[in-house]
């Protein structure tokens, strides 16, 4: 039992998706004109802006970044601290700071103005809004991607701004020997100009005081002590030099970890603190030997120099565990670990220049203690002589040391490097003008059915079997197909003596093998098997609102049961706006009124149609009070007299929501037919007709569905377009070839 649920289950679903399916392409079918006219406008639309829009090309060039991997703190920093530096670098290139440097550079290029770089073009906004900058995860290749409206514009932004980032990186890595040069730039102008001033006061005194030499015993202390001072201020050079750089690197750090290595020179234990004593003692030791004549080669000095390379080792590796400790909470991996051991390397170097500084400072003090015993010209022209001889070194020792700067700043190398320089594209990338087309398209189809179901949706109108059963709750008894003028022109029953009008009203007795004729007599059919052991006698034809096709519907009706022998009255029950006679093209009185109001014999009142068994009782003269005479006692009477001499009587009404008429006639009908005008008919009004027959106890049969298009009728089984016979087909033909060529013969 379970799996037969399950499998009807199955097919009930599928037929509910069948129908919901077509149903929707019938709706789309009904307003198939909307649908391709919002097909047919975005599809231009998007050709249009497509061929309007225009080239769009692309270069790009391929940068590798290099990095060194350096152990420090006892660990190698990989693998997230490379990804971060690589993203870096990324954000850099993105920044409006480089976009501005790559604005300069263009602005500055030969070729400037005819690439359309000029100096009041928005380049800074222009190269940030068309490069794309991308980065692989597997590797260190950065690509600067330059979109613009012309090819040679698209290369020259995306080489000049790699140009750009690869000075900036090279202004980066040349940084610290860039502040060493700076000042060494400043100190050699001081130094040159005190030298010049101390060699015209040495060559002043010794004119001035006849002297023209010193002592050998005062020109070698002079010389010892010009010696050590040399040494001294070199020492002291080379720290403040060391000093710079590490001001440099520590404000590279900055931004990775403020002050990490700030106060790295307090950072202190005891056995730090020993190691520094140490270290001064042993340059102590070897300024000392120094001043007594030791050369650098005499094996005491040599083992000096090695235990204080030693010294420096430890003090290093001392620093470099507290500085691990007291950072043990920081990521090791989010620092750089080249500016770090740069930074360590620089602190021991500092340390070991002041301790070196320091027992210089010693010798010097000792030796210009010994300048006191000389007599006073001599000390003062030892002064003098001292002092220029130690400018003159300094000087030298300056200039030597500035080349050196100069010469290691210009041999040092970004770790930038091109792969690919962008080149010319060829070919344009963009608009994609069949993709654009495409998605124009289908956005125009999308438009056109969601157009067409909001209009369906907002669309309260009856338009369709499903509607009626949905919000009517009635059976639809008959669908009438709306009546094509030409086809009642062109019919071959049709008398050119006849109205068009009438005969389009009439259809099913000028027309009687048409397709719509057809659905007449389905409607009698339907009509005939309503009550098969009791026929029906009075039928009474009414509408939610006017113009909806009751007459016409009455008419047909009533002809089609006159066709099959059944003697038919129809009546004008229309007293407002009687409609009935004007449709058979009779007179309108005497009628109905003149039977209600005077009296009569109602044999004599009705008029014959002109179509075999069928009569007419019209309207008569329009009264002041129809809502009255047709709930008279009269009216009843008149009802069961017609019952008594037809076989069938149709009652055509006014509409049900404008006047009474309708409901108070219903009562004494065997059955009530409610037209629904397709698309016109209101939802609400129809549901508001039928509840005012419900009230009066009327017997509603069920509705029809008059003036369906033939898109409409399409969807349902039981139509079916109906040809005419054939002789009808060869009398077309005939007329045809007669207005072709009327001497032919027939």
């Amino acid at each position: 039992m379970m799996k037969s649920s399950n499998s009807e289950s199955k097919v009930i679903s599928t037929e509910i998706a069948h129908v919901g399916l077509h149903e929707l392409m019938r709706i789309i079918m009904r307003r198939r004109w909307i649908v391709l006219g919002s097909f047919l406008t975005v599809l231009i639309s998007s050709i249009v802006f497509s061929f309007r829009q225009p080239n769009i090309y692309e270069a790009n060039i391929s940068l590798l970044v290099q990095r060194d991997n350096k152990p420090i703190l006892g660990m190698m920093m990989e693998t997230e601290q490379s990804r971060n530096m690589i993203n870096n670098q990324v954000e850099i290139i993105r920044s409006r700071s480089m976009a501005n440097e790559a604005a300069l550079l263009l602005k500055a290029r030969p070729d400037a103005r005819e690439l359309g770089f000029t100096a009041d073009t928005m380049l800074t906004e222009t190269i940030m809004f068309s490069t794309i900058v991308l980065s692989s995860r597997t590797t260190d290749v950065i690509t600067v991607i330059a979109s613009s409206n012309g090819p040679a514009q698209a290369a020259a932004i995306a080489n000049t701004v790699g140009q750009a980032f690869i000075t900036r990186n090279l202004s980066y890595s040349r940084g610290e020997f860039t502040e060493i040069r700076r000042f060494l730039e400043v100190q050699l102008p001081v130094i040159e100009k005190r030298l010049f001033n101390e060699e015209n006061q040495l060559r002043l005194f010794k004119q001035t005081n006849q002297v023209v030499s010193l002592s050998d015993e005062s020109k070698n202390l002079i010389d010892k002590l010009t010696s050590f001072e040399s040494q001294y201020n070199l020492t002291r050079v080379e720290r403040e030099s060391a000093e710079k750089r590490l001001a440099y690197l520590q404000g590279q750090l900055d931004f990775q970890k403020k002050n990490m290595l700030e106060n790295v020179s307090q950072v202190s234990s005891p056995l730090a603190s020993g190691l520094r004593q140490d270290l001064l003692n042993l340059q102590t030791q070897m300024a000392t030997m120094t001043s007594q004549g030791f050369p650098p080669d005499h094996p005491r000095m040599k083992d000096l120099a090695k235990k204080i390379e030693n010294t420096k080792s430890r003090l290093k590796e001392e620093i470099s565990k507290i500085v691990a400790q007291e950072n043990s909470s920081i990521d090791p991996i989010a620092l750089s670990e080249e500016l770090v051991s740069k930074s360590l390397d620089l602190q021991v170097e500092i340390e070991t220049s002041k301790a070196k500084e320091l027992a210089q400072q010693r010798v010097v003090n000792d030796y210009l203690g010994k300048l006191k015993a000389i007599p006073p010209k001599e000390v003062e022209l030892a002064r003098l002589t001292r002092q220029f001889e130690l400018d003159d070194n300094i000087y030298k020792m300056l200039m030597e040391k500035y080349e050196e700067v100069r010469i290691s700043e210009a041999g040092k190398l970004g770790n930038v490097k091109i792969i690919d320089p962008a080149e010319i594209p060829n070919k344009p990338v963009g608009p994609r003008r069949k993709l654009n087309i495409l998605f124009g398209a289908i956005l125009g189809l999308s438009l056109g059915i969601g157009i067409v179901l909001l209009m369906e949706y907002l669309d309260t109108s009856l338009k369709n079997i499903h509607d009626i059963e949905q919000f009517l709750n009635l059976p639809v008894l008959g669908l009438i197909p709306a009546i094509d003028k030409d086809e009642v022109e062109n019919g071959s029953a049709y008398n050119s003596n006849v109205a068009s009008s009438i005969a389009k009203r009439l259809i099913s007795h000028h027309l009687p093998k048409s397709p719509i004729s057809e659905t007449y007599r389905i409607l009698r059919t339907n009509l005939q098997f309503l009550r098969p052991d009791q026929p029906l006698k009075v039928i009474l034809v009414t509408s939610s609102g006017p113009s909806e096709g009751k007459t016409t519907t009455a008419s047909n009706l009533a002809i089609t049961m006159a066709q099959v022998g059944t003697k038919t009255l129809i009546v004008d029950g229309d007293l407002r706006r009687p409609m009935v006679s004007g449709v058979f093209g009779i007179p309108q009185e005497p009628g109905l009124t003149e039977l209600l109001i005077k009296g009569g014999d109602l044999q004599k009142a009705m008029v014959p149609s002109g179509i075999e068994n069928l009569f007419i009782l019209p309207a008569g003269t329009i009264p002041p009070n129809p809502s009255e005479l047709l709930s008279s006692h009269k009216m009843k009477k008149l009802i069961q007299e017609m019952r008594s001499c037809c076989e069938l009587v149709i009652i055509d009404c006014p509409p049900v929501i404008t006047v009474t008429d309708a409901a108070v006639l219903a009562a004494e009908a065997d059955v009530v037919l409610l037209v629904i005008h397709s698309g016109k008919t209101d939802r609400e009004a129809a549901r508001r007709a039928k509840s005012l027959l419900t009230n009066v106890n009327a017997a509603i049969a069920g509705a029809v569905l008059n003036n369906i298009s033939t898109d409409m009728l399409s969807g349902y089984s039981y139509y079916y377009h109906f040809e005419y016979d054939e002789d009808h087909r060869k009398k077309s033909r005939k007329e045809k070839r007669k207005k072709l060529n009327p001497f032919s013969r027939t």
